[in-house]
């Protein structure tokens, strides 16, 4: 019997609330919520859904699956280094709130997960929070570079915007009519925002997604390796590429072109508050405390174990786990990223036309996980739950191939009967 929408475990639902939340901190854009812990109320609920509410349909993942498995050593470092910590409560307050929060999150998107309608569900939030953030961003009206609630700014909101620019776009390749028409506009609100925060990491991030997406060979209709079309991908980017610099504003190409002259940008010459001065004592911290310094303890070893520290964050994923959890946390943490790799690395002979969607989500999301990690290295953002979810999202999507199961033909060539899923062909 084929897997129908209606069949859908609930506790999905609550899950999603609790992404949008945790992810998308959507609560922020409501006057009046952003000072109420509306995170732990939709965690709670979320956690009584799947236990409460769980039809008992098995999910795709098994719990000795090693996505789950590198989660569960990844939160016990984070645990046990509480122990050895250069500041213990920052350390606490780190691991109960975000780093819970984004271990929780993983582990229920792999479990709620039962069949390939599920993961498509996944992936319309995405587009959700993305709409929202842009939208909000394009309209705030507010003098300089924007910042959304009190959680994103400028360069934050750029890299969610980033990660998730690559599966509207194609959503667009997939979809017609007026749905593609939706995408379309959800994929230009989107890169309007990303100019307006003027973020240069954001900017470094859209053109490694771009490059990827256009040099990459998508799926014919026939299921076989489409063709490249290289003249005329070149041709179409060449003149958004020309369209998106004629629009942006001149404060925007400004910074961009201070990338070509660093000289003089803080974070080449100010050596204790840049960027290079903050990464050369977070490697000085790493070499001499290779076991870390402790979860969320990164400002206080940058002010305190070096010569000229400032008490700042590292402004680098990959640094601020090396820092905190040690060589062992940044081997995990490049794990993740390894482990999501290699499950979408799966999915590249396309044998009939039905699985030409799930190669175009494959693409998507190497897309997304690709603009996280450029965008990413200039921010404190290893810990954010929006890796972790594309994570989850990488290895449901490589069962869903390799079992090859019934309900996904159904869902495959029927994405409308999905609640606000649109409809892909």
């Amino acid at each position: 019997m084929k897997y129908e929408v209606a069949d859908r475990n609930p506790a999905i639902y609550f899950v999603a609330l609790y992404a949008f939340i945790s992810m998308g901190r959507l609560h922020e854009l409501i006057p009046g919520l952003a000072g109420l812990p509306v995170g732990k109320i939709f965690l709670l609920l979320a956690l009584w859904a799947v236990f409460g509410l769980d039809k008992g349909r098995p999910s795709l993942i098994k719990n000795n699956h090693a996505a789950i498995k590198k989660m569960v050593y990844f939160f016990i470092l984070a645990v046990v280094s509480v122990s050895f910590s250069i500041w213990r409560g920052a350390s606490f307050d780190v691991l109960t709130g975000p780093i819970l929060s984004m271990a929780i999150l993983y582990i229920l998107v792999l479990k709620t997960t039962k069949s390939y309608v599920d993961i498509k569900f996944y992936f319309f939030s995405l587009l959700i929070i993305a709409g929202s953030l842009a939208v909000s961003t394009a309209t705030l009206g507010a003098v300089g570079r924007p910042s959304v609630g009190s959680t994103f700014d400028p360069n934050d909101l750029a890299m969610v915007l980033v990660t998730i620019l690559p599966l509207s776009i194609i959503y667009f390749l997939r979809s017609a009519g007026s749905t593609k028409m939706a995408y379309g506009g959800l994929a230009i609100v989107v890169l309007l925002a990303i100019i307006l925060t003027g973020s240069r990491g954001g900017f470094l991030g859209l053109v490694a997604v771009v490059s990827y997406l256009v040099f990459k060979r998508y799926p014919g209709a026939d299921g076989g390796k489409g063709k490249i079309y290289f003249f005329r991908k070149i041709t179409i980017t060449a003149i958004a590429v020309s369209v998106f610099l004629a629009l942006s504003p001149p404060e925007y190409i400004e910074r961009i072109n201070s990338l070509f002259n660093l000289e003089d940008d803080y974070n080449v010459s100010n050596s204790e508050t840049g960027r290079l001065g903050i990464w050369a004592s977070g490697i000085d911290i790493m070499m001499s405390r290779p076991y870390g310094v402790g979860i969320g303890a990164f400002p206080a070893a940058q002010g305190m174990l070096t010569d000229d520290g400032a008490y700042k964050t590292a402004h680098n994923s990959l640094l601020l786990v090396g820092v905190e959890l040690g060589f062992l946390g940044l081997l995990l943490f490049l794990s993740f990223y390894i482990l999501a790799i290699k499950s979408l690395s799966k999915i590249q002979s396309i044998s009939t036309p039905e699985m030409r969607e799930i190669f175009m989500f494959a693409i998507a999301i190497k897309a997304s996980l690709l603009g996280f990690f450029v965008t990413s290295f200039f921010l404190s953002q290893a810990y954010f739950a929006l890796f972790y979810f594309l994570v989850a999202l990488s290895v449901l999507l490589s069962l869903v191939y390799e079992k090859k199961q019934p309900d996904s033909d159904n869902s495959i060539t029927d994405c409308s009967r999905s609640a606000g899923e649109g409809t892909l062909r």
